[in-house]
């Protein structure tokens, strides 16, 4: 690997890790065979829904050429026998993408009970109240933005509310 940022222990029992600087997600056994391996520009976070499909925080190139952060959604069971569960054929979902602001990225990914989930979104500017680049977005089951959670504060300070820098989020299971 080189320089990974990320890995998961998926509910399909099985490894996978954002291989950051090498532009790829691996997916191994748990023997750490490598099963499957996807070329993504700079997945940096992962998570997994009740429905196997990994959720991946990374980057994409826009049309203006600028890199951006994104989040992806693989689907690791589809209807065809021949991509079942492998990475390099799965059918890929860009669910969001922050074209407007190119330096923002998503660290972490956090998936509910429900297939609700959260992600953390992180970047150079925390100085607009309206819009920092440090907030906690939620998503429905089937990848509509809902809203940011107004519950976490962006700024410098100490609380335990307080956001400056995310690197990563967690759910807790059968919470909301």
């Amino acid at each position: 690997f080189t320089e990974p940022e990320g890995i998961l222990l998926g509910r399909d029992q099985l490894l996978y890790v954002a291989d950051t600087r090498a532009n790829r997600i691996v997916m191994l056994n748990r023997a750490g065979g490598v099963l499957s391996t996807r070329a993504m520009l700079h997945p940096v976070s992962l998570s997994q829904d009740s429905r196997l499909d990994l959720l991946v925080g990374g980057e994409l190139i826009a049309t203006n050429g600028d890199t951006v952060g994104a989040i992806f959604r693989l689907h690791l069971v589809s209807a065809s026998a021949d991509s079942a569960h492998r990475l390099d054929v799965a059918p890929i979902d860009t669910v969001w993408r922050e074209l407007a602001h190119p330096r923002r990225r998503f660290p972490g990914i956090a998936v509910l009970s429900d297939n609700t989930y959260l992600a953390v979104r992180d970047g150079t500017d925390n100085t607009s109240f309206i819009d920092p680049d440090a907030r906690v977005l939620q998503f429905d089951a089937s990848d509509k933005f809902i809203t940011p959670l107004p519950a976490f504060v962006t700024g410098i300070g100490t609380g335990i509310v307080n956001i400056n820098h995310p690197t990563a989020i967690a759910a807790f299971p059968n919470s909301r």
